[in-house]
């Protein structure tokens, strides 16, 4: 075989193989991506700062989160000027629940536990911030009482 041809299929078999560990790579990070561990950080992250945007605030406020929640469970502490999220679903064992902690001012106090509500609530009141279903008033759809 002569070097040009042989040169011209080695670069083909290059080329499929990278595009086949392209494509793997692709697939790998779609389904992490799509991954419930993923959609539980992103929920207490997101939480997360919706509390520390509230701890902000002046004065009352109650803010629904803008997803359905329904199949999750949600837990928020605080101790010592630490909050604290926690979201799993039910029958999770310790290690698959996704736990965020973040800095609370120090005079603020942070509660709430909240089980499979489709519309969740964070509101404050004062010093403290709580976690609650929404009633219906509260929805994303009827608006902020």
């Amino acid at each position: 075989m002569n070097q040009k041809g042989s040169s011209i299929v080695m670069m083909i078999f290059e080329l499929v193989v990278v595009l086949g560990v392209s494509a793997l790579l692709v697939f790998a990070a779609k389904d992490f991506a799509q991954s419930e561990r993923v959609h539980k950080t992103i929920i207490a992250q997101d939480i997360e700062m919706m509390l520390s945007i509230l701890s902000g605030v002046s004065g009352d406020a109650v803010v629904a989160y803008p997803q359905n929640l329904s199949a999750y469970t949600i837990a928020v502490s605080s101790e010592a000027s630490r909050g604290q999220v926690i979201v799993f679903k039910e029958g999770d064992a310790e290690a698959q629940r996704n736990t965020q902690e973040f800095s609370l001012p120090s005079d603020y106090t942070l509660d709430g536990f909240v089980e499979n509500a489709e519309q969740l609530c964070l509101a404050k009141n004062g010093k403290s911030l709580f976690v609650r279903a929404c009633t219906a008033d509260e929805s994303l759809e009827g608006g902020s009482p």
